[in-house]
């Protein structure tokens, strides 16, 4: 297993993979990406996804706010709340919230530390993932 990295050696660890956020090579079509990839990646991840109930927001609009603002209503309700959006705005921890709460640095390192020996991914799926 490789040491484990820094909160800056993380995030010089994520920029060297494509991304899609800023750069779209081609258009968004079945045949360009694989779904099926990324369902692999979360098997080895234990498919956490299945662990606990959630809700998707997607579209072309507002799905930040949308999500920020379910997110808000689930904890006044007295639920804990996961929140992931993309793309961040100051930070890339900004993406991962529990409670409103921001991961922080020492934990968002540790992660990709943990990730690093997994097969290269786009960056949208290795922070999805992570």
């Amino acid at each position: 297993m490789a040491p484990a990295l820094t909160y800056d050696e993380a995030l010089a660890y994520l920029a060297q993979f494509i991304n899609y956020e800023a750069h779209l090579p081609v258009s968004y079509a079945p045949e360009h990406f694989n779904v099926q990839a990324f369902a692999e990646f979360l098997q080895t991840l234990g498919s956490p996804h299945l662990a606990f109930p959630s809700v998707h927001i997607a579209g072309s609009k507002g799905k930040g706010s949308t999500a920020a603002m379910v997110a808000a209503m689930l904890s006044q309700a007295g639920l804990r709340t996961g929140l992931f959006t993309t793309p961040h705005l100051v930070t890339i921890r900004e993406r991962t919230q529990i409670d409103r709460q921001l991961i922080s640095r020492e934990e968002f390192a540790a992660l990709i530390s943990g990730r690093r020996d997994s097969r290269a991914l786009r960056i949208i799926e290795f922070v999805n993932g992570a």
